[in-house]
């Protein structure tokens, strides 16, 4: 998708089911927007488009196992919602370098994306590691008596 470089307000897009879909280059003038979602697209392996793209109310990116690039939500700093990402072939969420507040629930999957993502997505998720387990102390038994010795 590479056109509506002209859009300006819009309350929602849904991108799904397009097994054509390589790469969403366009809706670069769009700075806040309703909900987006990019769901159930095989091919896609990119998402450049939405560069000027800063609030939206909710995004859902989900079952799009070729997807390895969210570049172009690189300025998004507010969604005001839910965010999810999902079933997806990320190998991180550096690239939402901008995002500073989730209002909504937060659904990242495989959590180790978000467990190793940039620490601004990590609080605007709310996300807090588990403390490492408490280390177990030995216990040492001084003075004891053997009770075979006869």
């Amino acid at each position: 998708i590479d056109t509506f470089d002209a859009l300006r307000d819009v309350s929602a897009i849904d991108i799904q089911v397009n097994d054509g879909l390589v790469d969403i280059t366009g809706f670069n003038v769009l700075e806040t927007m309703g909900s987006l979602n990019i769901e159930s697209n095989g091919a896609l392996e990119s998402i450049t488009g939405f560069t000027a793209l800063e609030t939206v109310t909710r995004l859902f990116i989900s079952n799009n196992a070729a997807l390895t690039s969210i570049a172009g939500l690189g300025k998004v700093t507010t969604v005001d919602g839910n965010l999810d990402v999902k079933s997806t072939g990320l190998s991180s969420l550096n690239e939402l370098a901008s995002l500073t507040t989730v209002t909504g629930d937060c659904t990242v999957e495989p959590i180790s994306l978000l467990a190793t993502a940039p620490q601004n997505v990590r609080d605007a998720c709310g996300f807090v590691p588990a403390p490492p387990p408490p280390v177990p102390i030995a216990a040492t038994r001084t003075g004891s008596r053997s009770s075979s010795s006869r």
